[in-house]
């Protein structure tokens, strides 16, 4: 795929390189990205995932939930809505290094024969390759990612935003997403049930979970338990 390479001269890597580097720090502030994080499930766990590293890490110590979703039906919606998509996460150092240099090597072949979007797509392969790495130390996470870049003109009328402990999130809600959804996509989010976690009022965040929530949004969804006797020492 990449044989062409041999024929380029240094100083046209070198050149491509460049630009490529100039026109990526160039529009990084610019690019937005929202990525809605996934366990793939670890198999000794078995479902739903119980993992108290998830707990401390992506539920407030606990005080959080997981929600278990239908990834058929999910990547059905995907498959409707423009600059969506699912991916697994990277984290092997040897694969990453291998979507890199595939990208940058593509876009050295492209640069070499003149191409005049060569910078700008090799520039887009990589944004598009970023939120897919990860370090190989949560690779037990065995993350899946749903991924959104919108078009720049939409943010101003469809972000949101959420206070997080000490700075402002952006998000995106779904259903801003799916404009014109077929009937075959509702509930956008097809959660298949609900696990809430190890905080010390337990009990309580249940019947919010059953009463407030479940009840009023998906009747008849499951609704679990954390068995981990863990307590947060903040």
């Amino acid at each position: 795929m990449f044989a062409s390479l041999t024929l380029s001269t240094p100083t046209i890597i070198r050149n491509s390189k460049k630009h490529v580097n100039v026109a990526f720090n160039a529009g990084v502030d610019e690019f937005d990205v929202y990525i809605f994080c996934m366990c793939d499930g670890v198999v000794e766990y078995g479902p739903p995932q119980d993992i108290l590293s998830q707990w401390r890490a992506y539920a407030q110590d606990g005080r959080g939930g997981v929600i278990s979703l239908d990834m058929a039906r999910l990547t059905g919606i995907v498959g409707h809505v423009p600059g969506l998509r699912i991916n697994p996460v990277a984290y092997d150092p040897a694969l990453k290094r291998t979507l890199v240099d595939g990208v940058l090597a593509e876009g050295h072949k492209r640069y070499s024969v003149g191409v005049p979007t060569a910078v700008s797509d090799t520039v887009d392969a990589l944004i598009f390759c970023v939120p897919l790495m990860k370090h190989t130390g949560f690779s037990e996470e065995k993350e899946w990612r749903l991924i959104y870049v919108p078009p720049i003109t939409m943010l101003p009328t469809i972000i949101q935003f959420h206070s997080r402990r000490d700075f402002l999130t952006p998000f995106l809600d779904i259903k801003d997403l799916c404009t014109a959804p077929a009937p075959t996509l509702k509930p956008l989010i097809p959660i298949t049930e609900v696990m809430v976690g190890p905080s010390a009022h337990q009990g309580l965040n249940i019947k919010a979970m059953l009463r407030k929530v479940v009840a009023r949004f998906r009747p008849g969804l499951a609704v679990n338990s954390s068995q981990i006797p863990y307590r947060s020492l903040a």
